[in-house]
């Protein structure tokens, strides 16, 4: 799996739909790599890297 940092806009965008909501599942990714993910995007929204809404 990539590497899963607040940090890291590319990889966490795969993960937010069009709406920038987060997905609510994720495929072929474990919980516990699904709550990491979900953490990062909103320490990112947070950091203003990525928005709330479109």
């Amino acid at each position: 799996m990539n590497k899963i940092n607040y940090k890291n806009i590319k990889f966490l965008k795969k993960y937010v739909d069009f709406f920038f909501k987060i997905k609510p599942r994720l495929k072929k990714t474990k919980i516990k790599d699904q709550k990491k993910i979900a953490k990062n995007i909103k320490i990112a929204r947070f950091l203003a890297l990525l928005p709330y809404k479109k």
